[in-house]
């Protein structure tokens, strides 16, 4: 049976870490959006997670340096694989030109981590009370996570090409986050090795999967518009035309994309 002083580390740990997640990407994300190409952009953030795994990997080598080394490498893969993830998240914002639609860009992405940052709490909460229930109890934040995840990309469908499509696109990215998180906690709490070294470990590792699902669904998107995009809209809203959805209360049936 794991302890319950190691399930109130690793678990304050973990989420800790997590909420300063919650604030550096909405802060990264309006810094690299700008007048780049959407494609571009999104490579750039691939190039950016490639280069952390040479340090995940010296990392995961018990033998690697002294007794700081593993930490700081884990921490480098990390800031890398934030940084990427980021960058692949500006790329569909570019593409949307979402700092044109009238919406206040930061305000409307620190919104959508409000919800990821408030089940992380309560999780935290849960899990420090009742540390020997750790199982059942991160089960159970996983499908509150997945639940909520599919509500967003369900709404984000729906308002896509819209304004809201910023917010509601955003709480999908971050909750998959939180699960990402929640899979690292779970996993953590069962390796019997040191306590920080295997937290980092585990959310360096989790946010390599992070990164290749934001960049796949990015990719898809923009590898989708950059095809024949039909698109009846008379407005001038670039790309964000055809990202399924209205135009700003246009028509959205077929018709030819504007060139």
């Amino acid at each position: 049976m794991t302890d319950r002083k190691r399930i109130r580390a690793v678990t304050s740990i973990l989420l800790g870490l997590f909420l300063v997640f919650c604030l550096i990407v909405p802060a990264l994300v309006p810094l690299i959006c700008g007048p780049y190409e959407p494609l571009a952009t999104a490579v750039a953030g691939v190039i950016v997670s490639l280069v952390a795994i040479p340090f995940h990997a010296l990392g995961s080598r018990k033998n690697a340096g002294g007794r700081h080394t593993r930490p700081v490498l884990f921490g480098i893969s990390m800031a890398l694989n934030t940084v990427g993830i980021a960058f692949c998240e500006a790329a569909y914002y570019i593409h949307i030109a979402a700092p044109a639609l009238g919406v206040s860009f930061r305000s409307t992405l620190l919104l959508g981590a409000l919800i990821p940052m408030g089940l992380t709490v309560v999780l935290w909460l849960v899990l420090t009370c009742f540390p020997t229930r750790y199982a059942g109890l991160t089960l159970a934040g996983g499908l509150v996570t997945l639940g909520g995840a599919i509500a967003a990309l369900v709404m984000w469908i729906r308002h896509g090409g819209t304004p809201e499509a910023v917010l509601w696109s955003f709480l999908f990215f971050m909750l998959l986050s939180t699960g990402a998180v929640i899979i690292a906690l779970y996993a953590a709490i069962e390796d019997d090795s040191d306590r920080t070294v295997s937290c980092l470990r585990y959310l360096s590792f989790a946010s390599f999967g992070l990164f290749l699902l934001v960049a796949a669904i990015v990719l898809l998107i923009l590898v989708c518009a950059s095809g024949d995009c039909d698109c009846d809209c008379d407005c001038d809203c670039g790309d964000g035309c055809c990202d399924g959805g209205d135009c700003s209360g246009g028509s959205g049936g077929k018709g030819k994309r504007k060139k």
